[in-house]
């Protein structure tokens, strides 16, 4: 268990560590910039609450049920909306290129309101494995879905206009989808595994590393910004 709990606060604390750099940092006034400050956050929120389910999911005896319950509930949301603010991120940053009309941004996001609302309200149960205790059921299964509908539209959004994305960025994007593909196998064969936080730390690391840097539109000589950058 303290394996489990160990990597999940190391994951945190570096997230959290990062966080006070890049939110310090200025930053262009852009969508894409709000859109990954969501997406950031909401990273942050999962790794917390990765770390504080860990502990109360093998504290069941000790913990109201109720408490669990909704711990993991805020746990699997948050989730949910972190791919969701991904693929909005990935596609505002090709926004000039890619128009979408009203009709398929509102098809985009039925899946996660679709998975938000089964995951409010259906019930969850708690699997006692070997090694430890994990959340199961029509919950964890929904969200998995509506993850992998996200990583779809993620990955064809990245493949088809991939030329105007800059080198890191696309290859920060597209070593999303097969870590979330090995990440997913590992946990369908082997649930009590519970890997789901490496792929979010490490999605959200590289992307942050690869984030726009205000100080490339500026002029070395005269100091002068250029906004339309």
């Amino acid at each position: 268990i303290m394996g489990f709990t160990k990597s999940s606060f190391i994951c945190l604390l570096l997230l959290a560590y990062m966080a006070l750099f890049h939110f310090r940092r200025k930053r262009l006034p852009l969508k894409s910039t709000r859109l990954f400050n969501a997406y950031f956050i909401l990273a942050i929120v999962v790794t917390f609450f990765d770390f504080i389910t860990l502990t109360t999911v093998n504290m069941i005896d000790k913990i109201p049920i109720v408490v669990n319950d909704i711990l993991h509930t805020i746990y699997l949301l948050s989730i949910d909306w972190m791919t969701y603010a991904l693929c909005l991120y990935v596609q505002c940053l090709l926004k000039r290129d890619l128009a979408l009309p009203k009709w398929a941004l509102r098809l985009q996001a039925f899946p996660v309101l679709l998975t938000s609302l089964m995951i409010i309200v259906h019930p969850i149960k708690y699997i006692h494995g070997t090694y430890t205790n994990y959340s199961s059921g029509l919950k964890v299964y929904s969200l998995y879905l509506a993850i992998i509908i996200n990583n779809v539209i993620l990955f064809y959004t990245a493949l088809r206009y991939n030329k105007n994305l800059d080198n890191e960025k696309r290859t920060a994007i597209l070593a999303t989808v097969p870590l979330f593909l090995i990440v997913s196998i590992v946990s369908f064969l082997y649930p009590e595994a519970l890997i789901v936080i490496l792929y979010v730390a490490f999605s959200t690391i590289g992307l942050l590393l690869t984030g726009e840097n205000m100080e490339k539109y500026i002029h070395k000589q005269t100091g002068m910004f250029n906004r339309y950058a």
